[in-house]
């Protein structure tokens, strides 16, 4: 039976396995919480889904797309009105099973990937914080309607390449690379392909929700399991509380304009008509 070396010379290299051994075992672990928000994006895809059917049933009619008005997508005369919720709320919807598709296997394997590393808590302050500052970065800069989890899959894209970066010391070599060169060419080309003209992707919220993710990768635990810092569930709870006022002021304003068409031109008015010009 094998155990800690007793010349304590060796006692060094036997911490840095014994650590290794850890990262392994964490990085083989299972991702609940990053599949209960995949399970939360398709939930809403759902939903969303049979309420415009039941409305289009009821109206005899079809439903403009629109709808996603009704169902918080970020619509900046909206969120300069007052309805600052969207910025949130916007990453959960997504314009069609494709989108959703992608950025669903991006939060799986990128999203996952971050909470083996460093836990459930700066997952989620990761998530909420990159999915708003994505989202503040689109309402400053793009004029477009947006929805989508990609602000905040580039914030956790941000993060492992800062981490990957700041711990390349103490990470192993070939855990290392990958969080930094495996990952840089994959954010530059999506970056690239956003600018390429015609194709309808929201940079601003990618670089928004890039930064943000960097700038918290500095305060992010060690890839050694030590103890996470009180700050993360303190700050985990607090974006938690923020995201249940959205999800409750969103469900005020589907009861409140998202039972007929009448109801949704009365709540939208010169916003729909011009969102339906863009088309």
């Amino acid at each position: 039976m094998s155990g800690p070396p007793e010349d304590p010379r060796a006692w060094r290299s036997w911490d840095v396995y014994a650590l290794e051994v850890r990262l392994v075992d964490r990085l083989r672990a299972r991702t609940p919480w990053t599949w209960v928000l995949v399970t939360l994006c398709v939930g809403v895809a759902v939903v969303g889904s049979a309420y415009e059917a039941g409305l289009a049933a009821k109206e005899g009619l079809s439903i403009p797309a629109s709808l996603s008005l009704v169902f918080g997508m970020k619509e900046n005369a909206l969120i300069e009105g007052g309805q600052w919720w969207r910025l949130l709320t916007s990453a959960f919807l997504h314009a069609g099973w494709m989108h959703l598709a992608f950025n669903a296997l991006a939060l799986v394997y990128v999203g996952g990937l971050v909470e083996r590393l460093v836990g459930r808590w700066p997952w989620w302050v990761l998530f909420v914080t990159s999915a708003l500052g994505g989202a503040v970065s689109s309402w400053q800069w793009t004029e477009a309607p947006a929805v989508g989890a990609s602000g905040a899959v580039f914030g956790y894209l941000g993060a492992l390449l800062v981490y990957g970066f700041v711990h390349r010391r103490t990470l192993p070599a070939a855990l290392a690379r990958r969080l930094t060169w495996g990952l840089l060419p994959w954010v530059v080309l999506n970056l690239a392909f956003g600018l390429w003209p015609g194709v309808r992707i929201d940079n601003a919220a990618h670089v928004g929700g890039m930064v943000v993710g960097a700038l918290l990768a500095l305060a992010l635990p060690d890839p050694w399991g030590r103890r996470v810092s009180p700050w993360w569930r303190w700050a985990g709870w607090a974006l938690g509380v923020l995201v249940l006022v959205a999800v409750g002021a969103w469900l005020w304003e589907v009861a409140r304009c998202g039972s007929s068409l009448d109801a949704i031109n009365r709540c939208y008015g010169d916003v729909l008509g011009a969102l339906e010009a863009g088309e």
